[in-house]
Parts: structure tokens; sequence; C-alpha cells
């Protein structure tokens, strides 16, 4: 009995030295960051972020599951962990199902805008000692609300009337149909006209980088009277499948694109139908994603470092 408990002792006191060999090593280390895109195609995005440091960890670390949720579906999960305790660095694949983020996107806007984003991960430490780690985070943010559209009146039929002014847009979430999400458009119309005018057959087809992602027709007709406002609705779809498409070509294009909306209507004016081109808006989207994912990674870096450098001084 005596012997065990001097080879436990003994364990315990070596486990001790490498815990604080490894805190220490964490500290001093003074790791190396960055991130980059991996392989990006319609089914998935991946993101490779790699670390570098001075000395070997000496920490045995297997990842076993690591998954991020959104509104009850899986979104991203690390894909390989490439390291070994007795390496100078590390890589991580994290990949991002392209189709599972439109889909948890349609679940989020079904529960009311609201949704939950959820980390789970599961790591061994010396091949027996579990890591578990559980976040979760509530979204609530008002997408919907950010998509009002406006457009200003212009001259029809060689100036002799004027096209109604969008003046506003409210959009309603009605619902997704497998990879199709579906929504109202209601959009207030002004006649700047002295006269009623009957308008109807509204219409809209939204692109990105050349692909069509939405459209929208009138559900029915309406007469704006003379200085007066009607609310038009418009039922709109969004085609899921298409987004991941139109994302490719954004990472592709170093995080640009092109965003073009066209707005059609039919107005009875003078007794005559006139197909008015009410807006043509193209602008060029361009994110950061990548640069901001650098950019934290740098700022954990550089928290390190200047750690290592109080220790030491």
């Amino acid at each position: 009995m005596g012997l065990i408990k001097k080879l436990v002792l003994l364990f315990v006191l070596l486990l001790l030295l490498w815990g604080a060999y490894v805190a220490y090593a964490v500290v001093t280390m003074a790791p190396q960051l960055s991130a980059s895109w991996g392989e990006v195609n319609e089914k998935e995005t991946q993101i490779v972020v790699t670390a570098h440091w001075k000395k070997p960890l000496l920490l045995p670390l297997e990842v076993r599951y690591a998954v991020l949720d959104f509104s009850g579906v899986e979104v991203a999960r690390v894909e390989r962990f490439s390291y070994g305790p007795f390496s100078t660095g590390a890589e991580v694949v994290i990949g991002i199902d392209n189709h599972n983020i439109v889909r948890a996107l349609f679940k989020y806007l079904d529960n009311g805008q609201r949704g939950e984003a959820s980390l789970t991960f599961r790591a061994f430490l010396l091949k027996f000692i579990p890591l578990k780690l559980d976040l979760s985070q509530e979204i609530n943010e008002d997408i919907l609300g950010q998509m009002n559209f406006t457009a200003e009146s212009t001259p029809i039929l060689g100036g002799l009337a004027q096209s109604p002014a969008l003046v506003s847009t409210k959009v309603e979430w009605k619902g997704a149909t497998g990879e199709r999400g579906e929504m109202i458009a209601y959009m207030k119309l002004y006649n700047p006209n002295d006269f009623p005018l009957p308008v109807g057959n509204l219409r809209f087809n939204v692109y990105a980088n050349g692909i069509k992602v939405g459209s929208g027709q009138t559900v029915e007709s309406v007469v704006i009277p003379a200085k007066g406002y009607k609310v038009l609705p418009v039922e709109t779809v969004i085609y899921g499948d298409e987004i991941p498409k139109a994302w490719v070509l954004h990472v592709k294009n170093g995080e640009t694109s092109k965003l073009r909306i066209d707005l059609y209507l039919t107005v009875n004016a003078l007794g005559k139908d006139v197909n008015v081109k009410l807006f043509s808006k193209e602008e060029t989207v361009k994110t950061d994603i990548m640069e901001s994912i650098n950019q934290a990674l740098q700022e954990a870096s550089e928290s390190l470092s200047s750690l290592s450098s109080k220790l030491r001084g």
C-alpha cells in the first residue's frame, strides 16, 4: 500500500509540474495566429486557422467534437484538428454548411426573428481527461426591418404624368417551402399626379453576382388617389438554393459582390397601360469577414505576448 501511495503521489506531482509547464508555455510562447479561406464550393465553406509557437507544449490534446448550431440547425463544425504534443504548430479546419446556413435563417424567421446560437465542444486531455464546453447566445436582430426599399417618382408618357413614388417597404415573413422562403412586401406608393392612378402587375427581381436569388409580384391591383397614398402587397420569394452559388462567387471575388434589384410596374395613365421600370439599383457589396477573423486572432496573439512580457519582466 505504501508503494502505491508513493506512486500516486509521484504521478500527481508530475502532473502538477507538467500542468505548470503547460500553463507557462501557453502564456510565454507568443503564438502567431492566422486564418484563410479553405475549400469553398456550393455545399461547404472551409476556414483554415493556423497557429505557430516557439516550443512544444507537451500537451496531448484530442478534439473529438466541436459544433456550432443556430436555430437548432448545425451550421459549422471542426472537421480537422492537426496537432501533436511535440509540434510547434497546429491547424484547425472549420467546415460551414452553406445550405444549412440558409435553412437556419429560415427557421430564425419562422420563430419571429429570434434564435439561439450554441457551441458544443468535446475534447480529451492526456487521452482520458474529458474537456467540455457548452456556450449559447440568443440572437434577435431585426433582419426584415432592414429591407425598407424606396424610389423616387419619374416622368412617363413624355412628361404628361409621373410614376408613383415608392415611399417605404414593410416586409412580413410567411414561411419556408423547401428551399424557398416566402414573404409579403407591403410597398407604400404615392401618386404625385392630379388624377387617380391605377397600378398593378408590380414585379421585381433580385440578383447577386448575376444569379437570381429572389423575385416578387403583386397580389392585387390598386388605384392610388390623386396626391394620395396606397399600399400594394407584393408576394416575394427567396431562392435559398441559389444563395450558396452567389456566396461562392462572393468569396472568389475577394469578398465582393454585385447586387441588383430591378423593379417594374404597370400603370394606367390617361387611358393607356404603361410598363414602368420604377428603378434598377445596383450596388457593390464588400465584406471583410476574413480580415475581421485575422484581426481578432492578431489581438489574441498580442494579448498573450503582452502577458508574456509582463511575466518575464
